[in-house]
């Protein structure tokens, strides 16, 4: 008797057990499908929206530009200057006028020396010209200047500290200015040279060519006597691209002699009403543009 129930004894027990296991899954499944789905934020599962719509902020720390942004619109108030006008720096570029001045002002390739004692207006001889010294034409102005400063804070200053601030005065004046030693007219800092301070702010593409207002009034004359009609060429300035169909029809090579100086090489000009364009060919940039004098 205890042979045959022992079976059935085990048999109910594994039954039993493997009842309550299926009832806990079974529970846990439906706890789960119960559950609120976790979706990613603009997701909409029943349309498969990825993204609801909503209008993208710029990030805080974003630099606000010409245009708008997020929608601002008037809240906008410091937007960057436009950038045909202006240089990176925010600074206005200059007029070519300015760049033609600049571009063509003294190149000196000796290197500054930095500040040194110059000699005395009196002395024989001068020291030699370099980028750091003062100019030389300058000096007996320089001298003047001092010696009637010295004299003026002498009879008006009476304590010490006033004849030192002369003394300091006079030893600045009989000194070269204080730049970068070794640096030449082209390598010289903007914050020293309003050379280089001007160029910076300009362009490469719309650098002016080397050319003095002799040579320039020389290429105007002999492109407005050669034939061809002028045509009309509306606001184009340097750096600009010539329309094709006015480099097709208006673009000329210039005359010889001209065509001839190293600086204007494969250059060619359009004949305008009031103005001269020289362009480059290859590219159809306005490399410069010359009016009549």
């Amino acid at each position: 008797m205890p042979k045959r129930i022992l079976p059935i004894l085990l048999t109910t027990v594994a039954a039993a057990s493997l009842s309550v296991v299926v009832g806990i899954f079974t529970a846990h499944a439906q706890v789960v499908q119960d559950a609120p789905k976790s979706v990613a934020p603009g997701m909409n599962p029943g349309t498969g929206q990825i993204n609801s719509g909503t209008a993208v902020q710029a990030p805080a720390g974003a630099p606000p530009g010409a245009n708008d942004q997020s929608g601002g619109g008037a809240k906008v108030t410091n937007r960057a200057p436009p950038s045909d006008t202006h240089a990176a720096t925010n600074q206005p570029m200059p007029t070519p006028e300015q760049a033609r001045a600049a571009l063509l002002a003294p190149d000196s390739p000796d290197p500054a020396i930095g500040q040194i004692a110059l000699p005395p207006t009196g002395a024989a001889g001068t020291a030699k010209s370099a980028t750091g010294d003062a100019p030389a034409e300058n000096a007996k102005a320089q001298q003047a200047d001092n010696n009637a400063q010295s004299k003026d804070g002498s009879e008006k200053e009476s304590t010490g500290q006033a004849t030192r601030d002369v003394m300091a005065k006079q030893l600045a004046h009989e000194t070269s200015p204080n730049k970068p030693i070794g640096s030449t007219t082209q390598t010289l800092p903007a914050k020293f040279s309003e050379r280089n301070d001007i160029l910076g702010r300009l362009p490469t593409m719309a650098w002016p060519l080397r050319l003095n207002d002799e040579d320039r009034g020389k290429i105007f004359d002999a492109v407005m006597t050669a034939k061809g009609d002028a045509v009309e060429l509306g606001q184009l300035k340097p750096a600009d691209q010539l329309p094709a169909t006015l480099a097709l029809n208006a673009m000329h090579p210039l005359p010889e002699p001209l065509a001839a100086q190293p600086v204007l090489n494969n250059i060619q000009a359009v004949k305008g009403k009031d103005k001269v364009l020289l362009v480059n060919p290859a590219t159809r940039i306005v490399v410069d543009v010359i009016g009549k004098s």
